[in-house]
């Protein structure tokens, strides 16, 4: 398998036997050799695209549904008859010398070995789930032609699944797609993964002269207009969002792809392994316990997925995670750690004592958060000593040793300007 992640410039080339996966559709592109083909039975004539050097006088669909693993059933079923026939035609056939009974062993033990191969095959096929197709035929008014088609596959499911597990100071991340429910076997086929959907707009939002301090008439528009305008308009924000740069966008292109109907196929399309920084990252601000913290930057872009999250992997945890650009530090949250005991007892108004104690064996690196209001110009009290950011988060880092346990005082007063 070769995966490869493409930066492209422009409009990339479409390939024969191509799945193109889309925020919104997939689209399956395959060559075609022969003047009829199948496609699954639920597809619409008006879903279908077919792409000739030769024009093409007729199209014909058929209704008549297909399994195609009983059909592949039938046909070795046929073969292993065949094999079983002509068996016994040369086990009974007259033999003269003794080249002639060694040629025979050879043959008929070849004959077995096929009946035996055959066998395993429609035994697979047994368990493998019925899926229906239908026959679709095309004229076309040249010699040699070179033909694909295209069709959307409404039922196939498409899932993201990223697997993130901390161990021994480094933090591996694996990003997979899942792909089900497929209504047909797709064998060496090319996968392209965009970030974008199909229906985003291609144009900007219609414009409009702005009036300032003036009643102009207002322009009535008919239903669909004001709906057309509106779309527009809406979509206009999520372009932006998607393309990072307006000339380049990332995509995956996984190559010799070989997906079962019906089934889960898991496809890996990046393992990343990095160095981390562990931390236990106390919610001063909220409920005041230490969650295990994994702090790193990321070699390539994690994309928004459902995540596992493991510890020296052990499993602890499912949250859907939004997506995290390559080489920026970024934080993985790893649950609770139960060892670090915290305490918090209110004191004033604003004002609280927090008791922390690491009952744990080893030295553990604490993050002690907290925040003041940013609306109105405050006092900082206690023995922090640690400044608050533009958002009003105040953060400190220090280390606790095994069984130590440390005191912090903090509260905030709100200072009243004289009028």
């Amino acid at each position: 398998m070769k995966i490869i992640l493409i930066l492209f410039l422009g409009i990339f080339p479409i390939f024969a036997n191509t799945l193109e996966i889309y925020s919104d559709k997939a689209i399956l592109t395959k060559n075609i050799k022969e003047n009829s083909f199948i496609v699954p039975f639920e597809l619409d004539q008006k879903d279908l695209s077919i792409n000739s050097n030769c024009n093409i006088e007729e199209i014909s669909f058929g209704n008549k549904i297909e399994d195609e693993i009983s059909l592949k059933k039938q046909s070795l079923q046929n073969k292993l008859k065949a094999l079983k026939d002509s068996y016994e035609i040369i086990k009974n056939s007259n033999l003269n010398t003794i080249n002639d009974i060694k040629n025979l062993s050879g043959i008929l033990n070849e004959n077995l070995t096929s009946q035996a191969e055959i066998s395993k095959e429609i035994d697979s096929l047994s368990n493998e789930p019925a899926f229906y197709t239908k026959k679709v035929t095309i004229k076309q008014s040249c010699k040699n032609p070179k033909a694909t088609i295209s069709y959307p596959l409404n039922d196939a499911l498409f899932k993201t699944l990223n697997s993130v597990n901390f161990k021994d100071g480094k933090i591996s991340i694996k990003q997979s797609l899942i792909i089900s429910n497929l209504k047909e076997n797709l064998d060496d086929v090319f996968i392209k993964i965009y970030p974008y959907s199909v229906k985003s707009s291609k144009t900007p939002g219609k414009f409009t002269p702005t009036f300032i301090y003036s009643e102009e008439t207002t322009k009535v528009f008919d239903a669909p207009a004001t709906m057309s305008i509106a779309k527009n308009d809406s979509l206009k924000a999520s372009n932006l969002e998607v393309s990072q740069n307006q000339n380049k966008i990332n995509f995956f292109e996984i190559s010799k792809q070989h997906l079962k109907a019906l089934k889960e196929n898991i496809i890996i399309l990046n393992s990343q392994v990095l160095d981390a920084n562990l931390t236990n990252y106390i919610d001063a601000y909220s409920g005041s316990k230490a969650y295990i913290a994994a702090s790193f930057s990321p070699k390539n872009d994690i994309n928004e997925a459902l995540t596992q999250f493991f510890l020296n992997d052990v499993f602890v945890q499912n949250s859907y995670e939004s997506k995290i650009s390559k080489n920026k530090i970024s934080t993985y949250f790893f649950g609770l750690n139960n060892l670090i005991e915290v305490s918090k007892v209110d004191l004033n108004n604003n004002e609280a004592k927090f008791n922390i104690k690491n009952n744990s064996s080893a030295d553990q690196n604490i993050t002690f958060v907290t925040k003041i209001p940013v609306n109105v110009e405050v006092e900082i009290l206690g023995d922090l000593n640690a400044s608050a950011d533009s958002n009003g988060k105040i953060e400190k880092n220090f280390i606790l040793k095994n069984s130590e346990e440390k005191v912090i005082n903090f509260g905030y007063k709100e200072i009243k300007t004289s009028k």
